[in-house]
């Protein structure tokens, strides 16, 4: 099963500031986080994404994974990261996701990182036939009027809503907006009630994005690569379960959790760069950032307290990177929807500002977070700063987390033809790798120390 809601940022810097506006003056922040720990367990055991197959189902017919890469206890240790093990409102054990670690959970050169943009899902098949044979088994067994029933039909429905929606023409990128548009068309906004009928016409194009580490919301005014999502940052974070929740009372007592699922995001920390770092070289990069990089993506330091983030947010004309992503989550019906719905209300309600920029993210960590820009055009850093380096076509494994420690990125080959899943195409609309050229007028020399800079980070 292939379902989730993971959205938020691009990459890297720039010299002209030409924002739109999002003032961090008043730009509302996230509710104070709560316990880091206990938010650890909740993303681990939670039932936030409210839904899901019997748990003695799913074992029969999925199985479980071999690795307890989160290490859970009790059943729950034998699944992948993307799913939980959990109780529904009907009593039912259940096995549900994707979860948000199904996202935010990825792989650098071999090692497991929570809270790392998970650059191995695909979604270029249409799953919606998986769903209809799904409710037919748990039906089967259980009876189409128990709560067994219940329980897999909040999934179903919410997944087979979303399946035609967010088919993407290679892997490696994550529909998570597409995903949410399709479900929400058929929720009521203010109870979250299934609808009989959709509100509005799902557009047909399929944005997708590369999924940003959990390590750069700290440092956030907004929590979306086009400045969207300012105010409270948990409310956002649990839109995970817009596809198969109840209803918004339903949602009320998941929003319990999330306070300290956000203490945990804000407690992670990005890895540190493995292998040797050129230091007097880096401290000649530092320079070259300073003069080039800083102002859009601020300044670093081992003092955290003296580091500073203006969280700008670009123009598409101004950064030129590709528009598509930026323009559709700005279909009005959409934010309409958002900004009336019960995730826009309230005390702690979440706010939908769609503009048609970017936001200059945070780059702590940048090393790991490969590939880079909103869509994850580019394999590696090298190319990031060298505009003529970004092949058209390209290819990667989906099967080995190995790292480039000299491009600092993926390791790559260069396609002539789009023929695999795994062939990353730029030629197609939402997917371009242009723009970003920042690093063009920088000689060779200089981008090489930027670059040994850039791993110190």
């Amino acid at each position: 099963m292939r379902v989730a809601l993971c959205m938020i940022p691009l990459l890297f810097a720039c010299t002209a500031k030409d924002e739109l506006p999002i003032d961090s003056e008043e730009a509302v922040g996230p509710r104070p986080a709560g316990d880091a720990a206990r938010g650890w367990d909740v993303l681990r055991y939670g039932g936030y994404v409210g839904g899901g197959v019997p748990k003695d189902l799913w074992f029969e017919y999925v199985g479980g994974s071999g690795a307890n890469l989160l290490e859970r206890e009790g059943d729950s240790a034998r699944l992948s990261p993307g799913f939980n093990l959990f109780t529904t409102p009907e009593g039912v054990e259940v096995v549900g996701g994707v979860t948000c670690l199904g996202c935010h959970a990825g792989y650098v050169n071999g090692s497991f990182v929570p809270g790392l943009g998970n650059t191995f899902v695909d979604y270029t098949d249409d799953t919606s036939a998986f769903y209809d044979l799904l409710q037919a088994l748990v039906d089967g067994r259980y009876g189409d009027d128990s709560p067994e029933h219940a329980a897999a039909e909040r999934l179903v429905r919410g997944a087979k809503a979303v399946a035609p929606y967010i088919i993407t023409s290679f892997a490696g990128v994550s529909p998570a907006f597409s995903i949410e548009r399709a479900v929400v068309t058929w929720r009521d906004p203010a109870t979250l009630e299934w609808l009989d009928e959709p509100i509005y016409e799902v557009p047909d194009t399929v944005p997708a994005s590369d999924t940003p580490p959990w390590w750069h919301v700290k440092k956030k005014l907004s929590l979306y690569y086009n400045g969207m999502g300012r105010g409270d940052f948990a409310r956002l974070i649990e839109q995970t379960g817009v596809v198969a929740i109840m209803n918004a009372e339903h949602a009320e007592a998941i929003d319990q959790d999330f306070a300290d699922v956000l203490a945990y995001i804000l407690s992670v920390e990005p890895p540190a760069y493995p292998e040797d770092i050129d230091a007097a070289l880096a401290a000649e990069g530092a320079l070259v950032f300073e003069a080039t990089c800083a102002a859009c993506h601020g300044t670093y330091s081992d003092d955290p307290a003296a580091e500073t983030y203006p969280g700008l947010r670009l123009d598409v004309a101004e950064v030129g990177t590709d528009p598509v992503y930026a323009e559709e989550l700005a279909y009005a019906p959409f934010n309409d929807w958002l900004q009336a719905s019960w995730y826009g209300q309230g005390a702690w309600a979440a706010e939908f500002d769609a503009a048609l920029g970017y936001v200059a993210p945070p780059l702590d960590g940048i090393w790991a977070t490969a590939p880079y820009l909103h869509n994850g055009s580019v394999p590696d850093l090298a190319a990031m700063l060298n505009s003529a380096e970004r092949p058209v076509l390209w290819s990667r494994s989906l099967s080995s987390a190995r790292w480039d420690f000299t491009r600092v990125g993926l390791p790559w080959e260069e396609e002539t033809e789009a023929t695999r899943v795994e062939t990353y195409d730029t030629r197609l609309p939402g997917f371009g790798n242009g723009g970003h050229t920042y690093g063009d007028p920088l000689s060779a020399e200089e981008r090489t120390a930027l670059l040994e800079y850039l791993k110190t980070l």
